[in-house]
């Protein structure tokens, strides 16, 4: 179902009836919330909530087990302490960065792309975070933006990332990879000359070849 310029800036209750849907996606409307009923679509295979203002997800979407697709406002959050059983989950973008990552990202082993927004080193997230992209390597796409002032903690890659061909991080950069250290694709890194600036000017605009 795709619905298109709604004037509408909640859904009733009452979509949580159409369980057979496959597909929702909700173009140019200004949606703020989604009902917690959403949750009941057990068949959905892709929700799109890109052109909406929706900033938080309901708190059992990680019972969606058959989502494949989940394609988010910018800086969307997840809940602290949500489990996420989405293991056949392919696309996640322009999720904000949380309790969430040490929750099941790692778990999400069927991810061909994701993005992820307001990356910090803070705790213990941004050792879990470089554990988890480590274990995603079904990967094709990685995008991380850093959150204000923040710092995009050290990724590690294996030679098992053999189809990630795409990889951007924005905003500072705790420790650049070597040239060997990354997967053997054509990686491109944006960095803002901020921060950690001897690690972001190195990485500012440039294009690595293997």
């Amino acid at each position: 179902m795709d619905l298109k310029k709604v004037r509408i800036s909640s859904l009733p209750d009452e979509i949580g009836y159409l369980i057979h849907l496959r597909y929702l996606r909700f173009s140019g409307m200004y949606l703020e919330m989604l009902p917690s009923t959403v949750t009941r679509l057990s068949n959905l295979h892709t929700l799109n909530l890109k052109s909406t203002s929706i900033h938080m997800l309901p708190d059992d979407i990680g019972k969606m087990d058959q989502m494949q697709h989940l394609l988010l406002f910018r800086q969307c959050r997840i809940s602290n302490g949500t489990q996420l059983h989405l293991g056949k989950l392919q696309t996640l973008t322009s999720v904000e960065a949380g309790g969430w990552i040490e929750d099941g990202l790692i778990k999400l082993t069927n991810l061909r792309e994701i993005g992820i927004t307001g990356v910090a080193i803070r705790g213990d997230l941004d050792m879990t975070l470089s554990r988890s992209v480590s274990k995603l390597v079904l990967l094709r796409s990685l995008l991380l933006i850093a959150g204000h002032q923040s710092t995009i903690p050290a990724l590690e890659f294996s030679s098992n990332h053999q189809h990630l061909y795409k990889m951007e991080l924005s905003g500072c950069i705790e420790k650049l990879l070597d040239l060997h250290e990354f997967p053997p694709k054509t990686v491109k890194i944006r960095a803002r000359p901020d921060g950690n600036a001897g690690e972001a000017a190195k990485a500012s605009d440039s294009q690595i070849t293997n």
